[in-house]
């Protein structure tokens, strides 16, 4: 079984150092490095119109939109003024995110299960990791309104993507029950709260996924 896993720096998946990427952006910086990864070159060798397939988008300037945004965003070098008809586009990266720390590496079978989790999954799968506390029990503590903000995911595609990786068994996760908070309203009422979920991202799960 392969080792191979995608190192993404956590500025890039929380949208942190002036970044600001919605999840279809990140999806296509995360090709790209898997294509740096596999060309071991600064500059790729990109086919839009195989990318554009697999990842069911139906239009050039779609496509085109989101090369624009990461190039604004400084991820990459190159300005893609016009998509070819047939020939591979060349794409530099920008060498400063190549392996910038701190990172976040997954497993390459997550490449695989997008077709399952989407870009949204695949987004929160490096969100989750990048903010475990390994000395605090190994989960990511992130509420709702949080992840929302350094992902640009809406909060109801949060919601929906972290029950679509809890029922592929690629997210584990731990709901807190309503805590009473010894204070009071102004009607004398005593006010709860509630703490926010753990989460387990399944790192084993993807790498021993059975594709048959």
């Amino acid at each position: 079984m392969s080792k191979y896993r995608v190192l993404i720096p956590d500025c890039i998946i929380r949208n942190e150092d002036g970044i600001k990427i919605n999840s279809k952006e990140f999806q296509m910086y995360y090709y790209l490095k898997i294509l740096h990864d596999k060309q071991k070159s600064l500059v790729v060798q990109l086919n839009h119109q195989q990318y554009m397939c697999k990842f069911g988008i139906k239009s050039n300037p779609t496509f085109k939109k989101l090369l624009d945004n990461l190039y604004s965003n400084g991820l990459i070098k190159t300005k893609v003024e016009a998509l070819p008809k047939t020939n591979l586009i060349d794409i530099e990266l920008n060498k400063e995110y190549i392996s910038k720390q701190p990172f976040t590496m997954i497993h390459i079978n997550l490449y695989y299960l997008i077709s399952k989790v989407s870009h949204e999954g695949l987004r929160l799968m490096y969100y989750h990791e990048s903010r475990i506390n390994r000395k605090k029990g190994g989960f990511s503590y992130a509420g709702i309104r949080t992840i929302e903000k350094e992902t640009k995911i809406n909060r109801n595609k949060v919601i929906e993507f972290h029950d679509k990786l809890s029922k592929l068994k690629l997210l584990k996760i731990e709901g807190n029950d309503l805590m009473w908070t010894n204070t009071y309203d102004e009607f004398d009422q005593e006010i709860k709260t509630k703490y926010t979920n753990k989460y387990y991202p399944q790192m084993n799960k993807i790498e021993e996924h059975n594709f048959t």
